[in-house]
């Protein structure tokens, strides 16, 4: 029951673009007012509608959805005042909610599916650790293990950044040339998205090109690499997840940024994702395609 409840929670999360700490709470309202965890669970998907089509807060509508469940209809008169003759005539709860879903059905979904509910969407996967990586790659401190001489070799200039649609996996691809122009690919973007599909198992998307966010046509570029700035700049383009357990300090910061290694390697079949530094869930993992590149700064081929 617990899994299949987490379940919902998650797919609810991802299909509106809706904050999981938004949504449990809720849930629990609804089973408290109803004493059913299955309809209480349908009323939050429409209490979803609800709340997009009336500009009101998820938590305003589930406290109306709660109390007309329980006889009154108050709270939801005041949400949409075209019930009133509806709820005049006596009609009954399961009446009243189906002419709201008559004119809200799917809200929330197709609100989640715009530019903003994109960046809702975005913003509410993307926390300290995948930022941390994204500066990372910025900056081109991350290691590939199985180069050169059994080496680690420095990356160098970052190209592609691609992330999963949940944001929870970043994918780095690297040029080691000093020239970015040597890693010059009309199909190279594509390659990115495919390598980070691979590995992640996701649909992933281009989130960077260089150091400008190119995601959905932003075309933002990032000036400083300074963590605590871009943390800000995430911020005012809604891409960061106030909510994240986990908040930058100047300590866990350089926990992550002064590595000598990392295990992510070009060879996904020499390491295990599982075996990652950090988790498989934030760990910016090197391409298979940059070995085809040659590592200028060492004067060597990668193969």
């Amino acid at each position: 029951m617990i899994a299949s409840n987490e379940q919902f929670i998650s797919t609810l999360s991802r299909a509106t673009a809706t904050a999981d700490d938004q949504l449990r709470p809720a849930l629990s309202s609804l089973v408290t007012a109803t004493g059913s965890l299955e309809l209480s669970q349908k009323l939050l998907t429409q209490s979803q509608d609800i709340a997009i089509s009336t500009n009101n807060e998820l938590s305003v509508v589930v406290d109306a959805v709660s109390k007309a469940y329980n006889g009154n209809m108050k709270g939801l008169k005041a949400l949409d005042p075209s019930l009133m003759e509806v709820i005049k005539s006596g009609a009954s709860f399961n009446d009243v909610m189906a002419t709201l879903a008559a004119t809200t059905g799917g809200a929330a979904t197709d609100a989640a599916n715009t530019a903003a509910g994109k960046m809702r969407g975005l913003k509410i996967s993307l926390d300290e650790a995948g930022i941390v990586n994204f500066v990372r790659y910025l900056n081109g401190t991350f290691h590939a293990e199985n180069v050169i001489f059994n080496r680690a070799a420095k990356i160098m200039s970052p190209m592609y950044y691609a992330i999963t649609e949940d944001a929870k996996t970043g994918y780095g691809w690297f040029c080691r040339s000093n020239s970015s122009g040597d890693c010059y690919d009309d199909f190279l973007a594509y390659r990115v998205v495919e390598f980070c599909n691979e590995y992640s198992g996701k649909k992933c998307f281009i989130f960077a090109y260089r150091n400008e966010i190119v995601w959905n046509n932003f075309n933002v570029k990032v000036e400083e690499l300074d963590i605590f700035k871009i943390v800000n700049l995430f911020k005012e383009l809604k891409f960061y997840n106030e909510n994240s357990l986990q908040k930058i300090n100047k300590e866990n910061y350089l926990t992550y940024i002064n590595l000598d290694q990392d295990k992510c390697s070009s060879n996904k079949n020499l390491v295990s994702i599982s075996k990652l530094r950090g988790s498989s869930l934030d760990c910016l993992l090197p391409g298979q395609y940059e070995q085809t590149i040659n590592d200028k700064s060492a004067g060597s081929d990668l193969n």
